[in-house]
């Protein structure tokens, strides 16, 4: 419930939400500057609030997000990103 509640706020302030993210996560870990460009950034942001809006859209049933999943996740492999400890 309070995921799908989240949808029409995610819908209007994603990218906003995604912004602060991607300034505090750049701030708070300055050598991932080499693996966002800045003339990317902005694509990821507006790439992470669809992500994230479709997920939360689609909570009941994640199946028509995984393809958008998967490549999330060989990205992040592919710049050897890992959970934190």
């Amino acid at each position: 419930k309070l995921v799908t509640a989240t949808v029409p706020i995610l819908a209007e302030h994603g990218v906003t939400i995604t912004t602060l993210f991607y300034r505090q996560m750049l701030e708070a870990n300055p050598d991932l500057r080499n693996v966002f460009s800045r003339s990317n950034v902005a694509f990821r942001q507006r790439q992470l609030a669809r992500a994230v809006h479709a997920h939360a859209a689609n909570i009941e049933d994640l199946t028509p997000i995984l393809p958008v999943v998967e490549r999330i996740a060989h990205k992040h492999t592919s710049v050897h990103i890992v959970p934190s400890r």
